[in-house]
């Protein structure tokens, strides 16, 4: 859970976001050990989750208020997200990238992408230089951010969407509900097809032909991926094209770039550490590691879809 903003509406050190977050997670386990909710069952006591998420919420904000009155106030709000704090260029190891960003030239705007064809001025960056605008108070980047190490994109618009939600209760709820169907369908994919993990791949196809379709109407000029479902339905379409998708294997961390799919995964990843410890006698559901082992295919490591989605 993401506690910044509780940090900085009350005024507090942002060294005590981990001891918030810390906190919030004992007190999730203790709520859902009195409420006999099972931690090991994602699915389990989903209807009491969104009254849960409020109690911790609010135990939380009690303890901060409390912690304000032990520490002294040193960290100023945020910038609002339609501004750029301006600073020295050398408060940052790229120069030219603290530039452009406060030039509002990269990393700065909504869904757009940001690689060596959009800023042939500064090419992709490497991953060290993003974290660093991760690991500050008062940047947030924005967009799809091709990056060099290892070649990728950070997806800051996913990300930040993520972390709204993981403050919202009843978003973190209906998340949880659908990551534990996914969860279900994705295990039992994998079993069918022998699969374990991306080193053992079963009897996976190693490679994917997506194909993607076109309707038969010249005025029409949408191209879209249909199912064998959607095909039956649209008997007519014409086939424009088959785009190469690639087993990822050997452990490389992908994860799917399906929009829902991979908003899903951020959050997630995000819930992990406070959602997924499992009481003493039962294995807990390392969701990170999961999702690190489920198969995805790779697209010239451009885009990935995992193999739920990849036939959808």
């Amino acid at each position: 859970m993401d506690f910044s903003k509780y940090c900085d509406n009350l005024g507090i050190d942002r060294s005590i976001v981990d001891e918030a977050s810390s906190f919030a997670g004992e007190e999730m386990k203790k709520i859902m050990k009195e409420r006999g909710i099972d931690e090991n069952d994602p699915l389990a006591g989903e209807g009491e989750y969104s009254e849960v998420m409020k109690e911790v919420y609010s135990r939380v904000e009690k303890r901060m208020k409390e912690k304000k009155e032990e520490r002294p106030v040193c960290c100023s709000p945020k910038p609002a997200d339609d501004e750029i704090e301006e600073g020295d260029p050398n408060s940052h190891p790229n120069e030219l990238l603290w530039k452009l960003y406060t030039e509002g030239k990269w990393g700065t705007e909504k869904g757009k992408v940001y690689d060596e064809i959009s800023n042939p001025e500064l090419g992709r960056v490497e991953m060290k230089d993003i974290e660093w605008f991760m690991n500050q108070a008062g940047f947030v980047l924005r967009g799809n951010i091709h990056h060099t190490s290892p070649d990728g994109f950070y997806d800051a618009d996913t990300t930040n969407e993520a972390l709204s939600i993981i403050t919202d209760p009843e978003k973190t709820e209906e998340t949880l509900t659908r990551f534990a169907h996914y969860h279900r369908d994705m295990n039992q994919y994998c079993e069918k097809n022998n699969y374990k993990n991306r080193n053992e791949i079963g009897d996976l196809p190693e490679k994917i032909e997506k194909k993607w379709f076109r309707s038969p109407d010249p005025n029409n000029s949408i191209i879209m991926a249909l199912s064998p479902s959607d095909q039956k339905i649209n008997p007519y379409a014409i086939l424009d094209h088959t785009e190469d998708f690639t087993l990822v294997k050997h452990g490389v961390p992908k994860m799917c770039d399906s929009p829902s799919c991979c908003l899903m995964g951020h959050v997630m990843t995000f819930l992990a550490p406070q959602l997924m410890s499992a009481p003493p006698g039962h294995d807990p559901l390392d969701v990170i590691q999961w999702y690190m082992d489920i198969p995805v295919y790779s697209k010239d490591n451009r885009e990935e879809l995992c193999a739920l989605c990849i036939y959808n």
